[in-house]
């Protein structure tokens, strides 16, 4: 019975020790981003566009893009971005990724699609003459 009474004793008192305080104290890991976005041109019209992104960095930037319809390059601290002709009627988005160091920031590109708007709604007639006539329309592409 001793033997159980030691044994135990000797278990409270390890478990003792393990809890026991301590001086230490864990260092702070945070660190400050390798990327800083100062300004940005992230939504763009269907027809062809282009845009920036200005950014602060701590290192060499690298950047790419997720579609094929968007392109990206990186000049000093700006990021130009161009964005092929969006000829559906329904939006698109996709992203670009800024990479300086370990660091990466993905940033997201919209675009609109087409609108085309007419407010006239009266009839017209044809007959077999040479005729023409002009209307006003408002659309996000040449027409």
């Amino acid at each position: 019975m001793k033997k159980i009474y030691k044994s135990v004793l000797f278990a409270i008192i390890a478990a003792a020790g393990f809890t026991a305080c301590s001086d230490y104290e864990a260092p702070d890991i945070t660190t400050e981003s390798a990327i800083t976005i100062t300004g940005h041109e992230t939504s763009f019209p269907a027809s062809a566009s282009t845009g920036s992104i200005t950014f602060e960095a701590k290192g060499l930037v690298t950047v790419t893009a997720n579609n094929e319809w968007i392109t990206a390059s990186v000049d000093g601290n700006r990021i130009d971005i161009a964005v092929d002709q969006n000829n559906d009627f329904s939006g698109r988005s996709g992203s670009i990724s800024v990479k300086c160091g370990n660091a990466t920031d993905n940033i997201s590109i919209i675009q609109s699609g087409i609108i085309f708007k007419y407010d006239d709604v009266s009839t017209i007639d044809i007959d077999s003459d040479a005729w023409s006539q002009s209307y006003k329309a408002e659309a996000t592409l040449p027409v």
